[in-house]
């Protein structure tokens, strides 16, 4: 695995702020600080931004998907409400990948993703499909490269 393969971040809530950091390997990308918002306090500052990834492993039933869209676009929505609901308001952008398939793809890069979420599926996670292989694979590398950076 490669810096540019699986960029990875990890979120540390100390004293109401977090670290965002990177992989130790050659990532020419420096660690970033934040400080968190609060859906009591005062506004202060511009408006944050949080990029989610959300990788879907299934679809809504139709019912659902045509009333609010895809999970993602679901997600987007509760997380989009409730980032504009804290002081500073957060900005939500997402990006989603539906990993279902012989020919889901994921993303080359994890650079400016600050979350990830994995959507509910019918489907068997212990399943022996190729796609749940990958996603497995994927999260695993992902999982790895954070506690790399949790070492010092």
């Amino acid at each position: 695995m490669t810096c540019a393969s699986f960029m990875t971040l990890s979120v540390y809530h100390v004293n109401n702020s977090a670290t965002l950091t990177k992989p130790p390997d050659k990532c020419s990308i420096s660690p970033q600080k934040y400080s968190m918002p609060s859906a009591t306090g005062p506004a202060t500052g511009p408006p944050q931004q949080i990029h989610l990834l959300v990788l879907e492993t299934d679809t809504p039933l139709p019912k659902v998907s045509k009333e609010r869209g895809s999970f993602a676009d679901i997600f987007h929505g509760l997380f989009a409400k409730a980032g504009k609901s804290l002081k500073p308001p957060v900005e939500v952008q997402t990006s989603s990948y539906y990993v279902v398939g012989d020919e889901a793809e994921y993303p080359a890069s994890l650079d400016g993703v600050n979350a990830i979420l994995l959507t509910g599926s019918k489907f068997d996670a212990h399943g022996n499909d190729p796609w749940i292989h990958k996603l497995i694979s994927f999260t695993r590398g992902t999982h790895n490269l954070l506690l790399q950076s949790l070492i010092p």
